[in-house]
């Protein structure tokens, strides 16, 4: 029984990687903290800006705010795995390389995520106050719109 305490408490002290899983748990607190940001966040930042979007005379800033309000809902996210990770200090190279290429992907993700919800709003932005939309039947307007979203996605998963 003693060898199994001895065990335990060398696993908890070493962790994995050189870190102790002590600073895991803090780590792992920190995200969670920086979820409980993210309602905040969305709760008065896009909620401020809805307002001031409402004050304005044109309808286009509300569709833009609209279609980026889930992707920026992330930004939270990428920002708390971006502090935790920090606070572990990871000092192994492959671990970081690893963690490193999770946050470039998180904002590339974000970013790509933004564009893909934008085609929608400036395609009928584009198309439905042109003679095109009386020329083009709303089904090629779609077929566009989804290559506008093939292409993005493919351009961001390169």
């Amino acid at each position: 029984m003693d060898r199994l305490i001895e065990i335990v408490t060398s696993v908890w002290e070493q962790g994995y990687a050189g870190i102790d899983f002590g600073k895991f748990l803090v780590a792992f607190g920190i995200f969670i903290g920086f979820l409980l940001l993210r309602q905040l966040f969305t709760k008065f930042v896009i909620k401020r800006l809805e307002v001031y979007t409402l004050k304005t005379e044109t309808e286009l800033d509300e569709q833009v705010l609209e279609a980026v309000k889930r992707p920026l809902d992330f930004i939270p996210i990428i920002l708390g795995f971006f502090v935790a990770t920090e606070y572990l200090s990871i000092q192994d190279g492959r671990v970081l390389h690893v963690v490193d290429y999770l946050i470039r992907s998180m904002i590339i993700f974000t970013f790509f995520w933004i564009l893909y919800r934008l085609v929608d709003e400036f395609s009928h932005l584009i198309f439905g106050t042109t003679k095109l939309d009386q020329k083009l039947h709303s089904a090629l307007l779609s077929w566009i719109s989804n290559v506008l979203k093939l292409l993005l996605i493919a351009i961001g998963a390169a």
